[in-house]
């Protein structure tokens, strides 16, 4: 069976950790970017919804202010009638129709008062709304900014750490390479595991009697639940 040393398989372990550590670094940035962009779509979606709102409100409000002027004149073109009016009965006719659009003027003067209320409150929330998305904006430009001022320097550091971890892995006994890669390719930095006890570090699989003795000897162990490859930690013994 073929020998490792365990001092090779914990910086095997740690370039996995940091390559991990550094692509997570690397992709979180890109995920924080869509879901900021995001919030600063729904802000603007929202904020030309309202302008929208307040335009038709500001319509509905024009018509009735010019129903209720048209209405208003009506009333005076009938007062005038009333005053000139031939007979009781014409004279009773023109005041019925006065009183009845005075009732009416006295609604639709309440709806106007309401829709120029639902267009003050329709401005504050434009107002609102518009203070939301400058700060969506701005999130957005400072986390675009943090990605453009540490990309370089993530990638770099990326590619070093990979280029060393591969060197390292061109180390591994032949006769484990395969299974080795076979794990690593799958499960990343844990393909590898620390002894925990009598336990993998990373399943917590109790190892058998068999396999502490190999670890003692520096021969592979890889845990019978997860496959990782087991290594001592620093100053432990078996």
């Amino acid at each position: 069976m073929a020998v490792i040393e365990h001092d090779h398989l914990r910086t095997l372990h740690r370039l996995h950790r940091q390559k991990a550590d550094l692509q997570s670094r690397i992709d979180s940035g890109p995920r924080q970017l869509v879901a900021s962009t995001a919030r600063v779509t729904t802000g603007e979606e929202k904020q030309a919804g309202l302008k929208d709102l307040l335009k038709k409100t500001q319509v509905l409000a024009n018509e009735k202010q010019l129903l209720l002027k048209q209405r208003e004149d009506k009333i005076h073109d009938f007062q005038a009638k009333l005053n000139a009016a031939k007979s009781n009965e014409e004279f009773q006719a023109f005041k019925n129709q006065i009183a009845a659009d005075e009732q009416a003027n006295e609604v639709l003067s309440d709806e106007i008062f309401e829709q120029l209320e639902k267009i003050d409150d329709i401005n504050q929330e434009i107002s609102d709304a518009t203070e939301s998305l400058k700060l969506a904006n701005d999130l957005r430009n400072n986390i675009q900014a943090k990605i453009d001022k540490e990309a370089e320097g993530l990638k770099s550091e990326w590619t070093r750490v990979t280029a060393e971890l591969t060197e390292l892995e061109k180390k591994i006994p032949a006769d484990i390479r395969m299974d080795y890669q076979r794990v690593a390719s799958s499960r990343g930095e844990e393909s590898l595991a620390p002894l925990d006890g009598d336990f993998c570090g990373n399943c917590f699989h109790k190892i058998t009697t068999m396999q502490h003795s190999n670890l003692a000897a520096n021969k592979p162990v890889f845990c019978k639940a997860c496959g990782a490859l087991i290594y001592l930690p620093e100053n432990t013994r078996v």
